[in-house]
């Protein structure tokens, strides 16, 4: 897995909206025609033959993560909105742990988000409403990645 700079995002301006959180997605400069939830692109990785984009609404005091995982022709295989209402997240201390994992933190600097591409996709019942990670809907839709949480031991002194 490696850090990339091939993508670029163009806010989607619409009338009569008060919300403008879409952006249409630009591979090295030209339009893709992708339409992904964010306005500001924060991350991008290439593994093997998909890409991983990290996308925020650029608003810190009640900021959304977007995850989403491309297969090579740009199709969405799999994302996820990490979300907390009334809660400020700043994404940071983004670093490649192996060949299929990066971690991060959102909310706190107190947390450790670990994002796993799966080495197989698997199916999953979901519901969608799992507070702070939301993902499509789906009967059985198939997962790609997985999203784990823990929180850092606090060293006293």
């Amino acid at each position: 897995m490696q850090a990339i700079d091939e993508f670029t995002i163009n806010k989607i301006h619409r009338k009569n909206e008060e919300v403008e959180i879409e952006s249409c997605l630009y591979h090295q400069g030209i339009n893709t025609g992708v339409k992904l939830l964010g306005v500001s692109l924060e991350a991008q990785f290439k593994l093997k033959d998909k890409y991983i984009l990290f996308l925020t609404e650029d608003c810190p005091f009640e900021e959304c993560l977007f995850i989403y995982l491309l297969d090579q022709d740009l199709n969405v295989l799999d994302r996820a909105e990490i979300f907390i209402q009334f809660t400020p997240g700043i994404l940071g201390d983004l670093k490649i742990e192996n060949d299929h994992e990066i971690s991060f933190t959102f909310f706190s600097n107190d947390e450790k988000w670990t994002l796993s591409i799966l080495p197989a996709p698997k199916r999953v019942l979901t519901h969608g409403f799992k507070v702070p990670v939301r993902r499509p809907f789906s009967l059985f839709w198939k997962r790609y990645f997985e999203l784990r949480f823990e929180e850092r031991i606090k060293q006293v002194s």
